[in-house]
């Protein structure tokens, strides 16, 4: 005979692997605006709960959606917190007036502003607003970013990447 308990117990393990199954899904990346780091064509893991108990940190891989997304993900790096004053020059991020030294997860990357004249909805230096992640492609010759598109909001982040 199974007691209350056993039956507790395996009960929980059998929803808490339905719920981890739903957490992580693979997903094609098409952009090249993450090489070298996300090659496009690669296939990726999105950690659906990586930001349920806890806010995203900066050089994080999100996965995001907003209206000019059009339905579509996005992943691209978290590089600006709320609250912070970004600016990008000479290759490297300026948060708060302090250049940001890069960590040896993103290799050789260097993040570049846009060239002068081109139609953005921000301006740099640019203060990011409160509940607000500025993201930018580790290709940032090729990327729809937080340069073009401004800060992401905190809602519009739909997980992590963990992994291709």
């Amino acid at each position: 005979m199974i007691d209350f308990m056993t039956v507790v117990f395996r009960s929980f393990g059998i929803v808490a692997l339905v719920l981890s199954l739903g957490a992580c899904r693979g997903a094609k990346f098409e952009s090249g605006s993450m090489e070298p780091t996300i090659h496009q064509g690669d296939v990726v893991t999105i950690n659906h709960t990586a930001y349920l108990n806890s806010d995203p940190q900066r050089w994080d891989v999100a996965a995001y959606e907003d209206e000019d997304t059009h339905g579509n993900s996005w992943c691209h790096r978290i590089v600006g917190m709320p609250g912070e004053t970004i600016d990008l020059r000479d290759g490297f991020v300026i948060i708060d007036s302090v250049k940001l030294e890069y960590p040896a997860k993103i290799g050789k990357v260097r993040y570049s502003a846009l060239p002068a004249g081109t139609p953005t909805k921000i301006h740099l230096p640019y203060l990011i607003p409160k509940d607000c992640y500025f993201v930018l492609g580790d290709n940032t010759s090729d990327a729809i970013d937080s340069r073009y598109l401004g800060a992401i909001k905190r809602s519009d982040i739909r997980g992590r990447i963990e992994g291709k």
